[in-house]
């Protein structure tokens, strides 16, 4: 059988397609095709790749390759998981994963926005790129452009929110409180945040912002991990 060259493109490498992106079948002397399973992991990577998510950290960072050795990180796992049944399901729920850099918060992050990038659209921000492009911004309405698109996008990730800023500026906070809270607004809109402030930290900054997120996680806050800042806990340095 003649193979596809979609692996060129992307690296993903399907025996049951052999790279063409569709499958042919006889049915009853008829020849059929249709399309194959990877076709939506071949969208999924290109999607993420265009939100500045780069090909290597994709493969890296997945549900398979997460480390659960620990009880805490089995449970961080299994939630995180739990949090993409949930939303393909019904979407809207939110998440919020604090606490200790290098123990797998992004990895986490990054596997569930490739999970939910097969049904929605996604987008990838890192905070402290996104607040110093948009605060600098001249252009007010490509500014306008640009939040307007984080909030009304289906899954929207905040990666290292208030990174190294435990005293944000009032322009900081406007900003996030203005993505936040247009998102707050859309009842089927996913948010997902990383960073090394816990949510109650989040709290005594801007209780509006942490209101609001807390709210759209839900009763009992199942989706909100906090990991203890513990430098043995940093997987990074080992």
């Amino acid at each position: 059988m003649r193979e596809g060259r979609l692996n060129d493109e992307d690296g993903i490498d399907c025996p049951k397609c052999k790279n063409k992106g569709y499958i042919a079948f006889d049915n009853e002397g008829y020849l059929y095709v249709k399309p194959c399973h990877c076709l939506s992991l071949r969208h999924s990577i290109k999607m993420l790749e265009k939100c500045g998510i780069s090909r290597e950290i994709l493969y890296k960072y997945t549900f398979d390759t997460f480390i659960d050795e620990k009880p805490w990180q089995k449970d961080a796992k299994k939630r995180a998981l739990d949090y993409v049944k949930a939303n393909l399901e019904s979407p809207g729920k939110w998440l919020y994963f604090g606490g200790q850099s290098g123990a797998g918060k992004t990895h986490l992050c990054t596997a569930i926005i490739q999970e939910l990038s097969k049904k929605y659209g996604v987008k990838y921000e890192m905070w402290i790129r996104l607040a110093e492009r948009l605060k600098f911004m001249d252009d007010k309405e490509r500014k306008e452009e640009t939040i307007n698109e984080l909030i009304k996008v289906d899954v929207l990730y905040l990666d290292d929110l208030l990174k190294g800023n435990a005293d944000p500026s009032d322009a900081d906070i406007r900003l996030l409180f203005e993505i936040i809270n247009g998102r707050y607004l859309g009842p089927r809109k996913i948010t997902i945040i990383s960073s090394e402030l816990t949510l109650k930290e989040l709290m005594s900054i801007d209780e509006a912002i942490a209101g609001r997120i807390a709210e759209r996680i839900g009763t009992g806050l199942q989706y909100v991990f906090t990991i203890p800042k513990d430098a043995k806990m940093n997987y990074r340095v080992r």
